[in-house]
């Protein structure tokens, strides 16, 4: 079997049995590809760990892209009876802060935008926390937004009145790429940058800051695991130490 038919088959088997979303099916076969590219036609049967390591090695990857690949490789091999990214170690991996934009900034961004359709893309981010590629999936059901995320998993979050309002009468929804140019269209006209997963970062951090249970947090996210979530509590930690020190008499 050729390289390009194993990965053809390993992908449908992740897309059919497992329900993986299209963005990491995406991820998965640009990763495939990159690491038969480095390491020619070999059957995927005949790959070492040797090898596998060789070809993470010769690249700059941040430890979240290394463990990603690493996570796919083993799926794939394992799929073609072939252990070998199993036996290859996974790098640790610090704990990476989100960086939340202030509520007042986004207020700013979302009064400063006039186009109906931008700004709904921009409470959907803030005001709902969706990821930019579930925006095209999210309709009203009631008072709640409803979205299909990542691995077809649905979910249920409360929309504030200007989405219940704009979301049903939304004739289109933007491409992934487009949504990234709204956000960064609507940050420049208040004099910063910003992307669109700080927004959604910014949702749960505010959340948060403002006594949210963080279990509600999760679930209104789409997390798989409260470990996820568990990064914004590492975050207001931070704040809360940066007010001790700035405020306190005895800092």
């Amino acid at each position: 079997m050729d390289t390009t038919n194993a990965i053809s088959k390993f992908l449908t088997r992740c897309r059919v049995e497992c329900g993986m979303a299209e963005n990491t099916l995406k991820a998965y076969k640009s990763d495939l590809t990159r690491l038969f590219a480095f390491l020619g036609e070999v059957a995927p049967a005949q790959v070492t760990a040797r090898q596998i390591s060789e070809f993470i090695a010769q690249g700059d990857d941040a430890a979240s892209t290394v463990k990603r690949r690493l996570a796919c490789y083993r799926q794939f091999f394992r799929f073609h009876g072939n252990d070998a990214a199993a036996q290859v170690e996974v790098p640790k991996q610090g704990l990476r802060l989100p960086k939340p934009l202030s509520a007042e900034v986004l207020r700013q961004m979302i009064d400063a935008t006039e186009d109906i359709g931008e700004r709904l893309v921009l409470e959907l981010l803030y005001s709902c926390g969706l990821r930019a590629s579930e925006i095209g999936t999210a309709t009203i059901r009631g008072t709640m937004v409803h979205v299909l995320g990542k691995g077809a998993k649905e979910r249920m979050v409360p929309a504030p009145e200007f989405v219940r309002e704009w979301l049903p009468r939304a004739v289109s929804r933007p491409h992934r790429s487009t949504v990234y140019d709204i956000v960064q269209r609507a940050a420049a006209r208040v004099g910063v940058t910003a992307h669109p997963h700080q927004l959604r970062h910014s949702f749960a951090t505010h959340l948060l800051q403002n006594g949210c249970p963080i279990n509600a947090i999760s679930a209104m996210m789409g997390h798989e695991s409260l470990c996820t979530t568990a990064g914004y509590m590492a975050l207001d930690v931070r704040a809360k130490r940066e007010c001790i020190e700035k405020y306190h008499p005895r800092s």
